[in-house]
């Protein structure tokens, strides 16, 4: 028995969570403040560093056990969307991370229309980012760094280790085969 609400629509942040994209952030950053000692503006760094990211994004590996999911997922016909805080060409820029706006826009993008929010599954990493599916009234699922403090994860909806620990009919969702 479940005290989870049944899920229709799936909803993945990206960074952190679908692809392992915070440590090459971190590269590029690293990269243009080790140029020349040079001091940066932030608009400076921001476009220095975007340069960086479009080079070396597309090479960012899928995180461990999500390739399964997003597999069933799409064979049994949930909906799925990404939903995220990073800029550029290649991603959709969400406009406040701890805001419900990102999350609701997206909602509202399916077609049908999905007007049960609480219908919503959210995976997500970061605390920023849990509150924001939670103020959109979506079910937010939190698979957090071990290295997070637990006291950020008390009020999310299920908290994780991995994404295999996930069990996709706990959210009246098809079991895996």
């Amino acid at each position: 028995q479940s005290n989870f609400k049944p899920v229709t629509h799936v909803l993945f942040d990206m960074d952190g969570l679908l692809l392992d994209t915070e440590r090459l952030y971190t590269v590029s950053y690293q990269r243009v403040r080790n140029r020349f000692g040079k001091k940066y503006t932030w608009d400076e760094l921001l476009s220095e560093t975007r340069k960086i990211q479009e080079r070396i994004l597309p090479s960012a590996q899928m995180m461990q056990r999500v390739e399964k999911l997003i597999h069933h997922l799409c064979k049994h016909k949930v909906p799925i969307a990404i939903v995220t805080s990073s800029a550029g060409l290649t991603f959709e820029m969400k406009t406040s991370h701890h805001k419900p706006d990102s999350f609701l826009v997206c909602a509202n993008r399916f077609t049908p229309p999905v007007t049960c929010l609480s219908c919503f599954l959210v995976f997500e990493d970061a605390p920023i980012g849990v509150k924001a599916g939670l103020a959109a009234v979506m079910q937010v699922v939190m698979i957090p760094d071990d290295k997070l403090d637990r006291g950020l994860t008390q009020e999310v909806t299920l908290v994780l280790r991995t994404m295999e620990d996930f069990k996709p009919e706990m959210f009246s969702l098809p079991a895996y085969d």
